[in-house]
């Protein structure tokens, strides 16, 4: 392995513990709150995520990172406000999605992601994740929000 890419997966390896020590906690934390404004944290908050991002959510991150978590996921990826929460240590679930998918340490495999969806998915984090008012997604939409969600579904 280069020295390059060997720091740079210490790096996200560091930014994955301290941030899941952070995110496991904020979930039972009242101190915790999201990063960027008002969000509501309800059952239509997944549905403010808008239709080409939550099916890569929903194909690939929700595989661990559901509602309840599996295969010892340390938070749910199912809400715009999981996404949006900041911890105790001040980063927000969102800079611990771009890191780790930046550097390609998530998905773990057996999941993978092909390059259009983990570029779907990062846009839409480094962009602050915006919400939408509540809808709900159909491929036909997804693939009108972003030819590229096509990949995805298929």
């Amino acid at each position: 392995m280069n020295p390059s890419k060997a720091v740079a997966l210490l790096i996200a390896l560091i930014g994955l513990v301290s941030a899941c020590s952070s995110a496991s906690s904020s979930e039972s934390d009242p101190d915790s709150e999201p990063a960027a404004g008002p969000v509501r944290d309800g059952p239509d908050d997944e549905n403010e995520i808008p239709c080409a991002p939550r099916a890569v959510l929903q194909k690939t991150c929700q595989q661990c990172h559901a509602r309840p978590t599996k295969n010892d996921a340390p938070f749910p990826l199912v809400r715009r406000s999981d996404i949006l929460r900041r911890g105790r240590n001040g980063s927000t679930i969102a800079q611990l999605v771009i890191a780790q998918l930046e550097s390609h340490a998530m998905p773990l495999a057996p999941v993978t992601m092909e390059a259009a969806a983990r570029e779907t998915l990062l846009s839409w984090v480094r962009a602050g994740a915006p919400g939408v008012t509540a809808m709900t997604c159909t491929e036909t939409k997804a693939n009108q929000e972003s030819p590229i969600v096509d990949d995805v579904l298929h």
